[in-house]
């Protein structure tokens, strides 16, 4: 069996997800170009060791929820090939009203 040409680029997080390794090999196996966002300040194995791309930080959201928000948001602007955005835990998934972690403008 082939790997299809990468045809999408996924951004998941966080990168320190109990899941994340396991999403990223399985996107990466179908053709996925994969990203990932972590929280500014964490090192993890997935994003030190794995061909993903240096990681896309972003303020915790345990520390400043509107922060991490408009980091996100930021870096969605400015990355214009990312077609998927994917939260991997309950922190990625994070909503307060009118505000989403995990929206693309």
């Amino acid at each position: 069996m082939t790997t299809p040409t990468p045809s999408k680029t996924v951004l998941m997080g966080f990168a320190d997800a109990l899941a994340a390794p396991e999403v990223f090999f399985g996107l990466y196996h179908k053709g996925y170009k994969v990203q990932v966002f972590q929280k500014k300040g964490a090192e993890t194995p997935l994003s030190k060791h794995l061909a993903s791309g240096p990681p896309l930080y972003i303020t915790p959201p345990e520390e400043n929820a509107g922060k991490a928000v408009s980091d996100l948001a930021d870096a969605l602007r400015s990355r214009t090939d990312i077609d998927i955005v994917l939260a991997l835990d309950d922190t990625s998934l994070w909503r307060k009203p009118g505000q989403s972690l995990v929206c693309k403008p």
